[in-house]
């Protein structure tokens, strides 16, 4: 038997103990894991999965003046469609599915398909979230 941290106990050292014993019995005393704990607690409900639906064909105006971009102003658009316009000029729908404090991942419609990625707040100019 072992203590607390894992040593032998006095009287268990002043026995004869064979190196494998004592491996088979540190083995057999040796805690069983716990079951893994599930990754999104959404996942079940389809709340972190793409949309099964293309984005619109049309751009949605752009917010004049810029959004303020953070994660409180973008909140309201989680699980929403999105249009990002990023500081590098490229603008594309996008599906959020995850904000941060200084980011935001989520869905990119991609030549025709949902891509998973993310973006840092630093980077997004402006946003809309038509409703």
């Amino acid at each position: 038997m072992f203590d607390l941290y894992g040593f032998r106990t006095q009287e268990q050292q002043r026995e004869e103990v064979t190196p494998l014993q004592a491996f088979e019995e540190f083995v057999t005393n040796w805690p069983q894991p716990k079951p893994p704990i599930p990754e999104h607690t959404f996942h079940d409900y389809g709340a972190d999965s793409a949309p099964g639906f293309p984005p619109p064909c049309h751009t949605p105006p752009r917010p004049s003046p810029p959004v303020g971009v953070d994660g409180y102003a973008m909140q309201p658009c989680l699980y929403t469609l999105t249009y990002l316009w990023l500081s590098n000029g490229q603008q594309f729908w996008f599906y959020p599915t995850f904000m941060g404090r200084r980011s935001v991942a989520g869905y990119r419609w991609v030549y025709g398909e949902w891509v998973y990625t993310g973006f840092g707040f630093d980077i997004i100019e402006s946003f809309t979230c038509p409703h």
